[in-house]
């Protein structure tokens, strides 16, 4: 960490230097449209790191009593300070300030794409639990098959679910489902959590048996629309399928960008579909954890 460097909680005030450390980083990014709430929050805690008045990092704790864990989110570090100990000095006050408050388990996500981003999780004890297939598409979409008329998916309720993953552990092989760039344990809470703001679908062969669970979550931002889906498969003809079906509807809704968290065999088949970006043929979404007492 760099001398002279304190942390501090942010406050309301500090959006304009917030607003600017992010620009350094991307031009779109999400955190300056929604610290308003965080400061006004008695689950969010954002800190950032100061050289004199300078912000020149930041990072969130975000606390969820009804799984009790919280998240690590919104490490921004300035590229000049990068590689210099900031992040990882934030990471680990904000892991103090978790065990200030009485969480049992943190979480921290992260692309595999990011070195850093997972140096830092390492560096202050967090471990791999799960990862997922991510691949991100804007419009104009790839050119795709078209959906097959024999393929019908179902709109199903949690409890439909519950006993499909119940029945079927094939269908979904892990206890945490992705849910925007977060995790979800795969339990009824979890699952009435994504349903608040998903469509969940089923698609079964015509044995009867699941092949296929996925669920889409729209998601606006500016005007911007992104739909963004979970997609389990055993089947791969099945996958292929929703794979087109899906680009096909988030093109007929007008949506900017179309992004896509996969289990483990839909994310190998998605490497040959032929249209992923290249950029995301082998790249996945981690989840970290660290277990901390109480």
């Amino acid at each position: 960490m760099t001398g002279e460097t304190s942390i501090r909680r942010l406050h309301a005030e500090d959006l304009p230097a917030v607003t600017s450390l992010c620009t350094t980083l991307w031009q779109n990014d999400y955190v300056p449209d929604e610290f308003a709430t965080w400061t006004d929050s008695q689950v969010h805690f954002p800190f950032g790191a100061f050289t004199g008045e300078e912000l020149i990092g930041m990072g969130m704790l975000l606390v969820d009593r009804a799984n009790d864990c919280g998240w690590i989110r919104a490490l921004r570090v300035h590229p000049a300070y990068q590689n210099r100990g900031v992040g990882t000095a934030i990471v680990r006050h904000l892991v103090d300030v978790a065990a200030g408050v009485r969480v049992s388990l943190l979480r921290y996500g992260t692309s595999s794409k990011n070195l850093q981003s997972l140096r830092v999780a390492t560096k202050t004890g967090f471990s791999p639990h799960v990862s997922v297939g991510y691949a991100r598409f804007q419009r104009p979409f790839p050119a795709r098959p078209s959906p097959s008329p024999n393929i019908h998916p179902l709109e199903v309720d949690v409890e439909r679910v519950l006993q499909l993953v119940r029945d079927h552990p094939e269908l979904v092989p892990t206890d945490v489902v992705p849910f925007l760039w977060e995790f979800e344990p795969l339990d009824e809470n979890g699952l009435r959590t994504i349903a608040m703001r998903s469509t969940l679908h089923v698609v079964f062969a015509e044995s009867g048996e699941p092949v296929a669970l996925y669920y889409t979550t729209p998601r606006d931002r500016r005007g911007a629309l992104t739909l963004v889906y979970g997609v389990y498969a055993t089947d791969r003809s099945t996958f292929v399928d929703l794979m087109a079906r899906l680009l096909h509807s988030a093109e007929s809704e007008g949506a900017e960008y179309a992004v896509f968290f996969m289990g483990p065999r839909a994310t190998e088949w998605a490497q040959h579909l032929g249209y992923v970006p290249e950029e995301y043929l082998d790249r996945r979404y981690v989840l970290l954890e660290r277990r901390l007492q109480k």
